[in-house]
Formats: structure tokens, C-alpha cells, sequence
């Protein structure tokens, strides 16, 4: 950083810096100039223009005064010397205000890339808007990605963003969204070290990819499985239908086997209540077709637990007489 350079970051820092200003005058008809010191307001990098709705509306540029700087800023550019907007300070560049009147993209590819290195240079200077929202990004990306490749060569762009980067190594000029408004490129030192890390962008963005078919598909499988398990859950419950129907029209002895045996065609919770009235009322103790021990044990564990309130009545009684016949103890 130069002297200067070092003079207006503690101007920055509101102390007081003192600069050579040449005034001309003309009192005898001969030109000559006086040259003397003049002290700089503390707070001239930052001076705005009035208060306005809690911030400082910028003072107002005329379009020709808006076309002298961006003359003056690919000045800058070309000669690398911030220095140069001394006195031209309270022009807030950065405000949305001024350079949504700044027509760069009009500006001939040479004035248009010192235009950048100058607004690039002045800018963490003259406190302009920064970080991820700095102007001179927006250049840097035009310049860098919509220029033909006959107004800018591959050779231009390295050198730009060599240039860019190489800048960025001084902590004045640091800024993890620089050049590109882009934060991945943060840690490159060289155009070569860009390209590496848009080629791994790329496998990443690759693998992204990829993860992300595969999630898909594993979507869609999982969807198309749900549908065969529904489609197959309606097949079961038309062919359960059929078979319930056959066996109503079953001889009373033949359905309270198939009962007893748990040889339905069906799940035995899908038994009509009044069969399975008819049942107890067939096979219990005292009925013509009452159950043996063995059988009432096989029937017992045939009843599964989540079933109608009959069958839950039924094997609650099942089990109560089970655990009060002789040899048996009480079943869970």
C-alpha cells in the first residue's frame, strides 16, 4: 500500500489528513499559482448528502457529472491510483440511486475494464457499498461472462481475474465474494486455482445430480410398490368376499370344522358375526358339537389379538375355561 494509500485509510478512521490543493488566480494578467496545505474534514470519505428517511440520501448527479466520474474512475483504473477521486468524495458512487445510471455496458472494452478496476480500487476506500452487494461485481461478471469472445479473448479474462485476485491478497481490498459475487472462489490465488474450483463445482454438482435420480427412482419404486400393495390388498379383500359367501352356504357342521380347525379360506377376524354367533352357540360346552381341550387350545391361538369385539368376547371365554380345566394353567 502506498503512503497515500495509508493517508486515507486513517482518514477513514476520522483523523484529520492534510493535502496539496493548487489554486490559480489571476490578478495582474499573468497566470501563477499559490500552492499551500489544506486540511480535510475528518469525516470526508463518508460525507453524504442530508438525512433522509434514517440514512443520507446521496447528492444528486447530473448526467454528465455521472459520465465525468465513470471517465475519471477508468482513469483510476488504468493508472492503478485511487488517490485520484480525492475531492471528488461526496459523489457517493455506490448508492443504487447513481449507478443504476451508469450505462457501462455501453462503455468500449478497454474503458469498460478500467472502469472496473477503478471503481474495484476506490471502493473498500471510499467506504462504497461492499461485501456481497458491491457494484463492481456485477461489472466483473458482465465483462468476464457475456463479452463476445472477439471483444474478450480467454487470454483477457485470465489476466482480469489474475489481476482481481492478486488485489485481493491486500486485506484492504479482501472480500470473500470478489471478484465474482460468487463466495467458492474466496480462496483462489490464480485464475488456475478458478478453474479448478469450477471443476469441482462440477463433480459435486455431478454427484448432486446423480444422488438426486437416485432418489428419485427410489421415490417412484416406493410409490409404485404402495400401489401394488393396495392393488393387492383389493384382490385379497374381492377374493375374501367370494370365499365368505361360499362358506354361508356351507352346512352348519362343515363351517364350524373349518371353525374349530382354522381351515377358513379367509382370516378368521373377517368372520360375519352371526356365523360366529352360530358357533358358540354349536360348540360350546352343552352343545351338540361342543370343542375338546385340544381343539379349544387350537382355537384360542387361532384368534388374533386385534379382532372384533365377538371374537375378543369369545376368546376371553375360551381362555377363562381353559385355565380352569384340570392340567392347564391360565393362557396369555
Amino acid at each position: 500500500m502506498t503512503k497515500k494509500k495509508e493517508q486515507i485509510t486513517k482518514a477513514i478512521k476520522a483523523k484529520p489528513m492534510r493535502f496539496d490543493v493548487t489554486h490559480h488566480h489571476n490578478d495582474s494578467g499573468n497566470s501563477s499559482s499559490e500552492h499551500r496545505k489544506t486540511l480535510a474534514p475528518p469525516n470526508y470519505i463518508s460525507y453524504k448528502g442530508p438525512l433522509k428517511g434514517g440514512r443520507h440520501e446521496p447528492y444528486p448527479l447530473t448526467p454528465d457529472e455521472i459520465s465525468d466520474h465513470v471517465s475519471l474512475l477508468a482513469e483510476i483504473g488504468q493508472s492503478e491510483d485511487p488517490d485520484a477521486f480525492i475531492g471528488h468524495e461526496k459523489f457517493e458512487m455506490g448508492y443504487d440511486t447513481v449507478w443504476e445510471s451508469i450505462k457501462y455496458k455501453s462503455l468500449e472494452t478497454p474503458t469498460l475494464i478500467n472502469f472496473y478496476k477503478g471503481y474495484f480500487l476506490c471502493q473498500p476506500i471510499f467506504k462504497w457499498i461492499g461485501g456481497s452487494v458491491a457494484f463492481h461485481q456485477h461489472i466483473f461478471v458482465y465483462i468476464t461472462e457475456h463479452l463476445s469472445a472477439s471483444e474478450f479473448s480467454e487470454e483477457d479474462r485470465e489476466k482480469l481475474w489474475n489481476w482481481a485476485l492478486l488485489k485481493m491478497r491486500d486485506k484492504v481490498y479482501r472480500n470473500p465474494w470478489s471478484p465474482s459475487n460468487q463466495s467458492k472462489y474466496g480462496g483462489c490465488r490464480n485464475y488456475q486455482d478458478k478453474l479448478a474450483q469450477d471443476q469441482k463445482a462440477q463433480l459435486n454438482l455431478k454427484h448432486d445430480e446423480i444422488r438426486h435420480q437416485a432418489a428419485l427412482e427410489r421415490k417412484a419404486l416406493k410409490q409404485e410398490l404402495n400401489r401394488l400393495k393396495q392393488e393387492r390388498k383389493q384382490i385379497n379383500e374381492d377374493a375374501y368376499a367370494i370365499h365368505i359367501e361360499l362358506f354361508k352356504q356351507k352346512p352348519q357342521q362343515e363351517k364350524i370344522d373349518l371353525i374349530k380347525k382354522n381351515q377358513l379360506p379367509f382370516p378368521i377376524n373377517l368372520l360375519p358375526e352371526d356365523e360366529i354367533e352360530a358357533f358358540i352357540a354349536g360348540s360350546l360346552p352343552g352343545a351338540r358339537h361342543h370343542m375338546t381341550k385340544a381343539e379349544k387350545k387350537y382355537f384360542y391361538k387361532a384368534i388374533p389379538k386385534k379382532t372384533n369385539k365377538t371374537l375378543k368376547q369369545l376368546k376371553a371365554k375360551l381362555g377363562f375355561e381353559l385355565s380352569q380345566e384340570k392340567n392347564s394353567g391360565p393362557l396369555h
